[in-house]
């Protein structure tokens, strides 16, 4: 069984757009200080288990950049735009570009007990066995620039298998470049990128990876491919002086990898 493609797009979709503040020319365009997506390694942990987050950022002027990190034990997500159910649910973290996460600290199992499992949207209660999301919320920004909110999920389970972040190498066709002139990007997924796992209508499925191609410069064929379209060309600026890529890899269960690549254009 493969993972259903529309539900990954879906989630890549509202991922893309979590952590933006401003409008911009093209979603793959980077022209200000951007987060490409946060990476919690892993994605998936027991209710005692530690987390590390990483803040994926580019900001194409190479500002300094400051991170404010929350995590949130309980909310509805986007129906409130990922507000905190109540104000003792939330935790300030101290980090940087990356922060780790020590969740048993915050001991889910008594908050899960307390309320008799933990409410979803269909006015059921998930329980430690079942899974259940919390949120972390990173306020990052230049001291003079926009600031961006982004809001990483992380899976809390007990048992079964859990799940891993994608790995992937990001090649490109060459690392010095004529202006004016198209080099290729492609990914080369790792050997066990694509997981199966249990899927939520019985059976085994298998992720199906959505990448998502960013450039500081020049004009990308496309923003986001999937599965064995893992290739995109990139029409470099008809300035000399150097340009970032960035490609987002997700597995659409809420695994992220991402890689980048400088080409000199001259």
């Amino acid at each position: 069984m493969r993972f259903d493609i529309l539900t990954v797009l879906s989630l890549v979709l509202s991922t893309l757009t979590a952590g933006c503040d401003g409008d911009f020319a093209s979603r793959s365009e980077i022209l200000d200080y951007r987060v490409l997506g946060l990476e919690a390694d892993p994605p998936e942990v027991g209710p005692e288990g530690s987390v590390r987050l990483t803040a994926h950022d580019l900001d194409p002027e190479g500002r300094p950049v400051s991170y404010a990190w929350t995590l949130c034990l309980y909310s509805v997500g986007p129906l409130v735009d990922f507000a905190c159910a109540d104000p003792a649910l939330a935790f300030d973290l101290q980090g940087g570009r990356t922060v780790d996460l020590d969740l048993a600290a915050y001991d889910l199992r008594a908050f899960v007990d307390a309320l008799g499992g933990v409410p979803r949207a269909d006015g059921t209660f998930a329980t430690l066995s079942d899974g259940f999301d919390v949120y972390v919320v990173l306020e990052s920004g230049p001291a003079a620039g926009p600031r961006t909110r982004s809001v990483k999920r992380v899976r809390v389970r007990e048992g079964g298998d859990p799940n891993r972040n994608p790995t992937a190498a990001l090649r490109v066709s060459a690392e010095r470049a004529a202006p004016g002139s198209t080099v290729t990007l492609t990914v080369v997924p790792g050997p066990d990128a694509r997981e199966t796992f249990d899927g939520a209508e019985g059976g085994r499925a298998t992720e199906e990876l959505v990448y998502a191609w960013y450039s500081t410069g020049g004009e990308l064929a496309s923003a986001l491919t999937y599965g064995d379209d893992a290739e995109v060309e990139l029409d470099l600026p008809a300035e000399p002086g150097p340009v970032d890529v960035a490609l987002a890899v997700r597995d659409g269960r809420g695994g992220l990898a991402v890689v980048t690549r400088r080409i000199e254009v001259e």
